[in-house]
């Protein structure tokens, strides 16, 4: 699978979030973090706000370094864009499973683990952007 314009799927991605948060969840909903004795109470707006930007500057990064020529290592774009949108998808799709409190089945906490590694892996892969824009900006420059 060729993918010659990846930000596309990047910013699909990042409306997808947008327009998914914003049809579902209301205005009270909540995250509670509790990391020893504190705790973090976040607004899904704020997250919904939070990853929508990430992900629309993830794209405008691409977009900028396909523009300009900057030639990027395929197969880490590949690694990055795919494990990137099936993260958000499944996380999106799981955190619609996740939300209505009169389900009839109990199976919250397996899906509560599986959205964390899900999570965890989407955030874990960002890394892999980092040091593949570094390195491919650090040979384009040394080329001239």
């Amino acid at each position: 699978m060729k993918l010659k314009k990846p930000y596309y799927l990047i910013w699909i991605s990042a409306l997808f979030v947008l327009v998914f948060r914003l049809m579902y969840y209301k205005d009270e909903d909540v995250i509670d973090i509790n990391i020893h004795d504190t705790y973090f109470v976040i607004d899904h707006l704020a997250i919904t706000y939070i990853t929508f930007i990430g992900l629309f500057i993830i794209g405008l990064i691409y977009f900028l370094l396909y523009k300009y020529k900057i030639s990027l290592l395929k197969p880490l774009v590949f690694i990055h864009i795919i494990v990137t949108t099936i993260s958000v998808l499944v996380s999106q799709i799981g955190l619609f499973f996740l939300t209505p409190k009169e389900s009839p089945f109990d199976f919250t906490f397996s899906l509560i683990d599986f959205l964390n590694l899900i999570t965890t892996i989407g955030i874990l892969v960002q890394p892999i952007f980092i040091l593949n824009s570094f390195f491919s900006l650090i040979r384009h420059f040394l080329k001239k």
